[in-house]
Formats: structure tokens, sequence, C-alpha cells
């Protein structure tokens, strides 16, 4: 499981959706290759575009939990004689899901950038697609409202992020009572 993760963590989007249409679509023809037809046609797509980032997220969670496991106070709750579900739970999670937190947003702003890829890539009519357009046909309207239009809807979810912040860590919620 981790040589796959790696794996995939460090596969470029494009080449990752250039194989799946490949291997899914030319060679076995179970589903579409470009274009929206149908829910099948949102499958590669998704898959492309979701799999690298899935796979950077497992990762990092992995070693956020082995880090945080190994520190002081989860050595202490073992000692006192919770159970293990309860350690990990109440204990490791807790403190493990902050950093957590920042990568999801990180990597939101991250498939932002590579929907406009996949978009191109599988042909799928889109915000991607139309400043991809906008760029070719030096459409500077269309560019800078995309552009804009992407800069609002990553900042919406950086402050989501920070009040998911204060949802999770009490300390945090204290800090804006």
């Amino acid at each position: 499981p981790t040589f796959f993760a790696l794996f995939l963590a460090s596969t470029p989007v494009f080449w990752l959706g250039m194989m799946f249409m490949l291997m899914f679509s030319l060679k076995l023809g179970w589903l579409p290759a470009y274009g929206i037809a149908s829910w099948k046609s949102y499958v590669l797509p998704t898959l492309a575009l979701g799999l690298p980032y899935a796979a950077q997220q497992l990762r990092f969670t992995r070693s956020s939990m082995l880090e945080t496991i190994r520190s002081d106070y989860v050595m202490t709750a073992r000692a006192k004689g919770a159970s293990e579900r309860k350690v990990i739970w109440k204990h490791a999670m807790k403190n493990a899901v902050m950093p957590i937190i920042t990568i999801i947003g990180i990597n939101f702003g991250a498939l932002l950038g590579g929907a406009i890829v996949t978009e191109t890539l599988f042909s799928i009519p889109g915000l991607g697609m139309y400043l991809v357009t906008g760029i070719k046909q030096y459409d500077v309207p269309v560019v800078t409202g995309s552009a804009i239009t992407l800069a609002v809807v990553f900042s919406i979810v950086m402050l989501l992020m920070d009040l998911l912040y204060a949802l999770v860590d009490p300390r945090i919620k204290a800090q804006y009572a």
C-alpha cells in the first residue's frame, strides 16, 4: 500500500488521465474517453484528478498519526489503561487532525488547477475549459474573470478551513469567545 500511495502521489494528473483513457476507453471500451454523455463520463476524470491527491492525503495522514501516537500524552493515556480505540480517537486523532485539515485546504487549490487540466484532457465543458479557450484566443476578460472566480472559490474554502479549525480545536474556539 505504501508503494502504491507513493506512486500515485507522484503521478501527474494529465499522465494518469491519459493512461486511464488508453486503458479503460480505448483498450477495454468500458468508459467514454471524452465529453459528457452520462454518469460514466465522470468516472475517468474524477479518478484521474482525485487519486493522486487522495494518495498524498493518505501518506500525510499516516505520518501525522504516527508522529502523534509517539507523543507523551498518548503514552500516558495508554499507561492509564485507556482502550486502544479511545487512545486513537480521543487523544491522537484530535491532535493529528489539525495539520490534516491544513493539507486538505491546500490540496483543494491544487485540485482547482488540476481540474483545468482534467477538463481540457477529457473535453469536459466547464470553467477550466472556458479558461483554456480564453487563453488560446487571447481573451483577457475571460481569463481575468476565470482567474478571479477561481481565487474567490479558493479563498472561501480557506475561510471554511479556518472555521473548521475552531470547530475541531477548543483552544482556537476559546480565543474567539
